[in-house]
């Protein structure tokens, strides 16, 4: 809520009107992770975040849901996923800043959602051909997008699905929650060029020129490391091509925005497989 729905103002002042300030949202998102962490005693400022007591409780009943899954055919594996510098995730969501990150949407924590995961599994896989494996297609499902549909509802017909229809995807990914170290840093992006790119996007008759003469607007924005982790869930064969496609995925290609300045790259464990529920004779409870 503090992230995203509380705008504070900077009062007018020298001529200047009133402007949204997150000075205090970011101050506040370092000092407590989002919330995610409690002052250790004692601690110095480089020392790691103590996970909250919240957070430990939903790791643990979250671990609990998804062994619930784990029954039959259907394997769980767990990946953890360690950022290598920082990660900026869900930078056009909605907010009050400039700059937003993804939130889970209860508890208010920075968190990885399972369809950043899909796609950036997807996009490994499709970097290994012209199109994607008949597997691959049941992994993720059809059509794909950005994709040729054609091509996809066609390949997808081999694995079962009638011409013309979708396809749902074998393997589900969960939205990845912080475990451990989770940090808050403060960014920031400098644009120089920012009036002339204004006058391009309205088409105005008088373009300015980019020069050394535009004044650079500073814009803060935050991103986030530690580590995570994540859930694939499926049929064995499957999840376990998806959790190997996803280990890959971000270390190559990274996730989320400006990868190409060095944010947003992962390194990943060896998936874990989660174990079924242990038979208790009765109702298991997950609160």
């Amino acid at each position: 809520m503090l992230l995203r729905r509380a705008p504070f103002l900077r009062p007018a002042q020298d001529g200047q009107p009133a402007k949204l300030d997150v000075t205090a949202n970011h101050d506040w998102a370092r000092r407590t992770a989002a919330g995610w962490s409690v002052p250790r005693p004692g601690s110095g400022p480089g020392s790691d975040p103590e996970m909250s007591a919240l957070a430990r409780a939903v790791a643990e009943r979250r671990e609990r849901a998804v062994s619930r899954l784990a029954v039959g055919a259907t394997t769980a594996l767990a990946i953890d996923l360690r950022t290598e510098g920082t990660m900026l995730v869900g930078a056009a969501d909605g907010s009050v800043q400039d700059v937003a990150m993804a939130l889970h949407g209860t508890y208010g924590w920075p968190v990885i959602p399972g369809s950043a995961l899909k796609g950036v599994a997807q996009a490994c896989a499709a970097r290994k051909g012209a199109s994607l494996c008949e597997a691959d297609l049941r992994i993720f499902g059809s059509p794909r997008p950005g994709g040729d549909d054609t091509a996809v509802q066609g390949t997808a017909t081999q694995g079962g699905a009638a011409q013309g229809s979708v396809a749902q995807g074998s393997v589900r990914f969960l939205d990845a929650l912080p475990t451990d170290a989770l940090r808050i840093h403060r960014d920031v992006l400098t644009p120089h060029a920012g009036m002339y790119y204004r006058t391009v996007a309205t088409a105005a008759e008088d373009i300015i020129p980019p020069a050394d003469y535009l004044q650079p607007v500073p814009v803060g924005f935050l991103s986030a490391s530690g580590r995570w982790q994540a859930f694939c869930i499926g049929p064995h064969d499957d999840v376990h091509r998806a959790a190997q496609l996803l280990t890959e995925a971000v270390d190559l290609l990274g996730i989320g925005a400006k990868t190409a300045a060095g944010y947003g790259y992962l390194s990943a464990s060896e998936p874990v497989a989660t174990p079924g529920p242990t038979p208790t004779g009765g109702h298991h409870d997950l609160d």
